[in-house]
């Protein structure tokens, strides 16, 4: 490398082939300054090469409050609280409201303070909006002169109905008001904020709130099994096939002091005869006593189905077949004598399916269910999972037996509610109303 040199572009015999001169010239005699003291032959300047590092970042802008990490309103303003101690423009809580309810209503809060006007096409026109002196939007109601209304409802806050500190509002509004109708929820909140459309909002919280979900399940009731045999036949015995059920209890009077006392009612269940006797407790014993008497006055039964309750199971040596339990939609229709021409105008009537006409999505395993009670409220119903399903000839599953915190029980398909929680990313904590 030390024998090589700059040459001048113009002495460069590498360039010559770009102009008009003999090749003897080059060779031959080459650049004059080869004939000189190497001393003087031509430097070249060569200037330093200044490197320069340069780092490329990427910024992202991002809130230090951010409304869509929260799923509650009031933990929103309280972070907020909490925030403005660190933030320079949070001053303070009034401040914090103002610029979240600012954002709010930010669709028509730029167009008020351009134009002094909203669009007449538009449906904040019959609210007559302005900004306040904090700047923010409000309506000019026909309320302004009563005095018996409070400021705030005068001149409620304008929210946007898709946004997300509005659904927070709401479901605030919604479990303060103990998830009552959605009327006295939407009169509360008219009494600070006003909503363009605030029962499809309303509404879309309540399909999210887990305590309404649970109260709202409703049975989901199988197609009608068709009739058995044993329920037209007309000429077979009273009380061949008979049922049997526990209605009560009601008190009576034993000497000075009251007691209780339980109905057990025995139905035919092809011409629909009842006899009743009394029991006067729920065990095994008091119903024996009972099949005795009704048996003794009745005649010898063939058949007799119940529910499966534990005092019917300790007398299971007399019974010839248990239905699911509590199924009380077994003997349910009346059905009369039939006898003679009745039979031929009567059982045809039975053909078709006054209720449960059409197929409905059957119960799965691992469905999450509540167990309807007649005798406790929505809220206090069972929760359990369902481990088997049960189906009838006709492959409609009549009956499922689910796990719940007393252990596996077996009931009805009409007697239990799917819970639908699937896409319910919202059924966090939500606070239940105390009773």
């Amino acid at each position: 490398m030390d024998q090589w040199r700059w040459v001048p572009t113009k002495e460069n015999p590498a360039d010559r082939a770009t102009k008009a001169m003999a090749i003897d010239d080059v060779w031959k005699i080459g650049s004059p300054f080869l004939v000189n003291d190497e001393s003087t032959w031509p430097q070249q300047n060569i200037k330093p090469t200044s490197e320069e590092e340069r780092v490329t970042l990427h910024a992202e802008e991002r809130k230090l409050l951010d409304e869509d990490d929260y799923s509650d309103w009031r933990k929103l303003v309280r972070h907020g609280v909490v925030l403005k101690k660190f933030v320079q423009y949070v001053k303070d809580r009034t401040n914090f409201s103002a610029n979240i309810r600012r954002s709010v209503s930010a669709s028509r809060h730029s167009s008020l303070e351009k134009r002094k006007s909203v669009d007449k096409r538009s449906m904040l026109n019959k609210l007559v909006p302005f900004l306040d002196e904090k700047g923010i939007l409000r309506s000019r109601s026909r309320l302004e002169n009563i005095g018996a209304i409070p400021p705030s409802a005068r001149n409620p806050i304008l929210l946007q109905q898709k946004h997300r500190v509005t659904k927070l509002i709401v479901r605030d509004y919604h479990e303060r008001s103990l998830h009552q109708a959605d009327n006295v929820v939407v009169g509360n909140l008219r009494q600070e904020f006003w909503i363009i459309i605030e029962f499809a909002v309303l509404n879309n919280v309540k399909r999210c709130c887990q305590w309404c979900i649970l109260h709202a399940c409703k049975p989901i009731a199988p197609q009608m099994a068709p009739l058995p045999d044993y329920r037209a036949k007309p000429y077979s015995p009273t009380f061949l096939h008979t049922g049997v059920d526990y209605f009560g209890p009601f008190e009576v009077a034993v000497k000075r002091s009251t007691e209780k006392r339980w109905g057990v009612i025995f139905t035919c269940m092809s011409t629909r005869a009842v006899h009743l006797e009394l029991a006067c407790k729920l065990d095994t014993d008091a119903f024996l006593v009972c099949l005795r008497n009704f048996q003794h006055r009745r005649g010898k039964i063939g058949y007799l189905y119940s529910d499966n309750g534990t005092n019917f199971v300790g007398a299971e040596k007399q019974m010839q077949n248990l239905h699911r339990p509590t199924a009380v939609q077994v003997g349910a229709t009346p059905f009369k004598a039939l006898l003679g021409q009745m039979e031929k105008e009567y059982i045809p009537t039975l053909l078709k399916r006054d209720k449960w006409t059409g197929k409905t999505e059957p119960l799965k395993e691992d469905d999450i269910v509540v167990i309807t009670d007649d005798n406790a409220p929505p809220g206090r119903w069972l929760k359990g999972r369902i481990v088997k399903v049960n189906r009838a000839p006709d492959d409609q599953v009549r009956s499922v037996e689910i796990s719940t915190v007393n252990g596996i029980v077996k009931r009805p398909a009409i007697k239990v509610a799917p819970v639908d929680i699937i896409g319910k990313e919202h059924l966090l904590q939500t606070r239940v109303p105390k009773r």
